[in-house]
């Protein structure tokens, strides 16, 4: 649960700490003091959108921090794949800073971490709901994404079944679909396709081809340096000249004269045998070098050829790719769709076979997944139904209409959608139709307490959901959300004073005025602060003698004076 939550620089709060408890704890106050911030930065800490003009006027920053107590596999599990030691106390701290240019500092357990991780965390630890979510009872669409909420991890496992089979089966209708263009558009296709395949396979290129041409090229275009050199180096080491005698003579001259002096004494023989050493490797030098100076034979015309050929080699690669490589890899690409398009019958038959195949394995899965939503929805009916009754709307009766679509959606066949019955004898309805404001609240607090069954989302917050209701619904309400804080905790902004009576922790946010300031409070109330309060929500305004009377009445009853 949460168990604090520290506040600096947003909005009309300065710098406050808020401690919150197990069960059900109410946050209530007048008008404009302050309690949507609170909400909006338990949102933030928890990877909620943000807006700069949040941030408190005159601060570069704000920030919040959430201590957190919990004891989830599921979430354990995640902060230890991100790299986050789990506190040995099931504590986690997570905090969020912003400055006024934009920045966002995210840490979970003092480790940064990115805004999407601090957020899928948060979804784990807290549901925020508020008023705005009523509309989402109105919004057919959504019917179905709440009644899934039931379905358990049977129907989730089914559906990531289904879509994945969905999306293979797109894929062959869209090929499908591509083939069976018109008979012209094919034809063009082919002929252009086959005068692709011909021009790269009439230039018979080969691997690594470019790259010998361009070698070739060069020693072409240095053919007379070459020569030159290959011959002067020749005749230096063993051709000679009568002024200059060559390399080759000179070391062999010089190795007889250290092999006569290695007969005088054994001392000079290591001498000469590297004398003769060098003489075998400069002799085969001179072999290599005669063999190059003879090959050294040029065609007439070779060059041309070889840049004709390049020509040839540069225009394929500005039409199909950077290399030779890739141009071939175009052509097998080509003359594999070529194929296709020429075994037009035996595609379309081969894709039709598949598409059947994989309709058959999607129809399964869209039926079994409807079978699952028919029991959920049986379920929740008969536990809304339930709900309502205790939130004094006993003549009303629920209804989730399920029909087959036409076609496969995304996440079945089925079209779902909330129906309601107000009185008895008379028809069901879509709930647009029939509910006011204050039912629809109790609406989605029913669901609610229905979801609370079925997710691990250890606290739940109301942000004045109680709106358009009074009275004996109103107790409802109260002891409905109380029922709901004995599983989880919940925190509930509100203006009823019946829903502040039932609470463990009562919290007042009040607006503190100096001379030129103005800013958001926040104090645990009991005894005669909270009579007042009480008081206050009862008479809408300045508590009277009577009201605190009546105030004091109803935390009697709740052994809370």
């Amino acid at each position: 649960m949460l168990l604090q939550l520290e506040i600096s620089n947003i909005a009309l709060i300065e710098h406050i700490i808020i401690d919150f408890e197990d069960g059900l704890n109410v946050l209530s106050g007048e008008t404009g003091a302050g309690k949507s911030i609170i909400i909006d930065s338990i949102n933030a800490v928890l990877g909620g959108r943000i807006t700069r003009d949040l941030i408190r006027t005159g601060c570069d920053f704000a920030s919040v921090t959430a201590l957190y107590e919990f004891s989830s596999d599921n979430i354990n599990s995640l902060l230890e794949q991100n790299g986050i030691t789990p506190e040995e106390d099931g504590m986690i701290i997570i905090s969020r800073e912003f400055t006024s240019g934009g920045r966002n500092i995210c840490r979970i357990n003092r480790k940064t971490v990115p805004l999407s991780f601090l957020k899928q965390v948060g979804e784990l630890l807290i549901d925020i709901h508020g008023q705005h979510d009523n509309q989402s009872l109105l919004n057919v669409g959504k019917h179905i994404e709440l009644l899934d909420s039931f379905g358990g991890k049977e129907l989730e496992i089914l559906k990531k079944d289904y879509f994945s089979c969905l999306e293979e089966y797109r894929k062959l209708k869209s090929e499908f679909n591509r083939i069976n263009r018109d008979a012209q558009e094919r034809e063009r296709r082919i002929e252009f396709l086959q005068y692709q395949i011909n021009e790269i396979g009439q230039a018979k290129l080969k691997l690594g081809e470019e790259e010998e041409l361009l070698s070739r090229k060069q020693i072409l275009s240095s053919a007379e340096r070459i020569s030159a050199g290959l011959n002067e180096a020749y005749q230096d080491l063993y051709e000679g000249t009568e002024k200059s005698p060559n390399a080759y003579d000179l070391i062999s001259k010089a190795g007889a004269e250290l092999a006569g002096i290695s007969k005088i004494s054994e001392r000079y023989h290591s001498l000469s045998e590297k004398i003769d050493e060098i003489n075998y490797q400069l002799y085969d030098i001179i072999e290599e070098i005669r063999k190059e100076s003879e090959n050294l034979e040029f065609e007439p015309g070779e060059i041309e050829e070889i840049e004709d050929r390049l020509d040839t080699i540069n225009n394929l690669k500005r039409k199909y790719g950077k290399n030779i490589e890739i141009i071939l890899k175009y052509a097998s690409d080509a003359d594999e769709e070529y194929k296709r398009l020429i075994d037009f019958d035996g595609s379309v038959k081969g894709l039709t076979d598949n598409m059947l195949v994989k309709e058959s394995e999607i129809r399964s899965l869209a039926q079994k997944i409807s079978e699952l939503r028919k029991v959920s929805a049986h379920t929740v009916e008969e536990g809304i139904t339930s709900h309502f009754a205790d939130l004094e709307m006993k003549k009303v009766k629920f209804k989730i209409d399920i029909r087959e679509s036409e076609s496969f959606l995304d996440n079945g066949k089925d079209l779902v959608e909330f129906l309601v019955s107000a009185n008895p004898g008379e028809p069901f309805k879509p709930l647009a139709k029939i509910a006011s404001g204050g039912e629809m609240s109790r609406i989605m607090l029913a669901i609610k307490a229905m979801l609370a069954k079925a997710d691990n989302i250890p606290t739940m917050i109301f942000d004045e959901i109680d709106t358009g209701i009074s009275g004996v619904a109103a107790f409802k309400v109260a002891e409905k959300m109380r029922l709901l804080s004995e599983d989880h905790q919940i925190l509930c902004v509100t203006h009823i004073a019946s829903i502040a009576v039932a609470a463990n922790n009562n919290l007042l946010i009040e607006k503190e005025y100096g001379e030129d300031f103005a800013r958001t409070t926040v104090k645990q109330i009991k005894g005669e602060a909270l009579v007042n309060e009480i008081a206050r929500l009862l008479d809408g305004g300045a508590a009277s003698e009577a009201s605190k009377f009546h105030a004091r009445e109803m935390l009697q009853v709740k052994n809370k004076v």
